[in-house]
């Protein structure tokens, strides 16, 4: 088969994950017209459409070259270009904070052969990952959306990763409420500074609250965006979460989420759908490959402070949305302020806490306890791998089929 014939499909997949990313919002929507402003009046937008093409293009280029990279590469030395990549991976991370703070000027050579040798690796280390992951969800009974209809255990949608610099995501809410309003995403390289005037601009102009978070660990597109700049664990959880939300997207509660994004119901129940699937895969995926290489106590001590900041997270929501329910916007944003300086002084930066940063995060189970989080729990525990869970939430056409239960 021609290789343009062999990626031909891609295409329609494309379309796809862009209208899921993007959504559409109800006939009802009141923040329409504002939200639209929104992204008009915006600079240092990140071009979704840009990006997803030219990655694609990186991915079809090396298929025209009849060789297999990885054929001559034998289970453990894939293992060891994985390894190596994150370690350079670790190494561009520490010389740019040394570089910030003007410590690096004799390193500069050193770090453009790091970086050459990580853009080497770069291509290897998708393939790899995206062969570790994809043999897991197998192994777990996830084929396709399709269960019961079509009985043939191909894998789709295909698992295809692209590591490069992720974008930063700006979240605007309502000052009177919390609920993301809008979400756009900008450049991965804009000063923040510049970010700074930017939320100040837009909150002085349309009366709202912005925020801008870090960059992005990853992001749903196809091929799947993966951030340079995380670790490995946090790469496989990446890879492992954005292609549930692409394999929920040919399910009727994915589908209902891509064209109605800010329904915070559907949100919720697709984010704990893939929160569970990607802690899963990402501790077997560790636990095959990678265990001789991850500190296990270190992970559990990062997962109870993160734990700690989301339980804070929670309190500090609870007494806004108390305030805001009376009207009470002056006081509320008040506490935000102290709550910020308050997490500080425990350890937990945070460099803006509003309403638009509690928006960014409260439709993650993690920050966010809600019935139907609890219920697709409940589900979970109830399934005996993730291919039944998934088979059963593939059942599921509205949060309300949840209430009831689904079989």
């Amino acid at each position: 088969m021609r290789p343009w014939m062999r990626y031909g499909w891609l295409i329609l997949i494309v379309f796809l994950i862009i209208a899921s990313l993007l959504g559409c919002s109800p006939g009802d929507d009141p923040y329409r017209q504002l939200r639209n402003e929104l992204r008009h009046q915006v600079p240092h937008k990140f071009s979704l459409t840009r990006w997803v093409v030219v990655a694609l293009i990186d991915q079809i280029r090396p298929s025209f070259v009849l060789r297999d990279p990885l054929r001559d590469l034998s289970p453990q030395e894939r293992v060891a270009r994985v390894e190596e990549f994150f370690v350079l991976v670790e190494q561009v991370r520490d010389w740019q904070i040394k570089q910030e703070e003007n410590e690096a000027k004799r390193g500069i050579l050193q770090q453009e052969r790091i970086q050459g040798r990580k853009a080497e690796l770069g291509n290897k280390v998708e393939k790899i990952l995206q062969e570790q992951v994809r043999g897991i969800l197998r192994a777990q009974g996830v084929h396709h959306p399709w269960f019961g209809t079509l009985p043939l255990k191909i894998f789709f949608p295909p698992l295809v990763v692209e590591i490069d610099p992720a974008p930063h995501i700006l979240v605007i809410s309502p000052r009177e409420r919390i609920i993301p309003l809008a979400q756009i995403l900008l450049q991965p390289d804009i000063d923040w500074q510049i970010i700074e005037e930017l939320e100040n601009q837009l909150e002085d102009k349309f009366n709202v609250s912005a925020a801008v978070t870090d960059r992005l660990t990853g992001l749903a597109t196809f091929p799947v965006l993966i951030a340079d700049d995380r670790d490995l664990r946090t790469a496989i959880r990446t890879i492992a979460d954005e292609w549930t939300h692409h394999f929920l997207f040919f399910t009727p509660l994915g589908r209902a989420l891509a064209f109605d994004f800010y329904n915070f119901d559907l949100r919720v129940v697709n984010e704990t759908i893939a929160c569970i699937v990607a802690e899963e895969i990402t501790d077997l995926v560790i636990g095959k490959y990678y265990r001789h290489i991850i500190d296990e106590q270190e992970i559990r001590a990062q997962n109870e402070r993160a734990d700690k900041f989301h339980s804070e997270l929670r309190k500090i929501k609870k007494v806004v949305d108390e305030y805001l329910a009376q009207g009470k916007i002056y006081e509320a944003e008040r506490l935000m302020e102290d709550s910020r300086i308050d997490l500080l002084e425990k350890g937990f930066y945070v460099r803006r806490l509003n309403q638009a940063y509690l928006a960014r995060w409260i439709p993650y189970p993690m920050v966010s306890v809600n019935p139907l989080a609890e219920r697709v729990k409940e589900i979970r525990e109830q399934s005996q791998d993730l291919g039944e869970f998934l088979q059963r939430m593939s059942k599921t056409r509205t949060p309300r089929d949840l209430e009831r239960g689904v079989e």
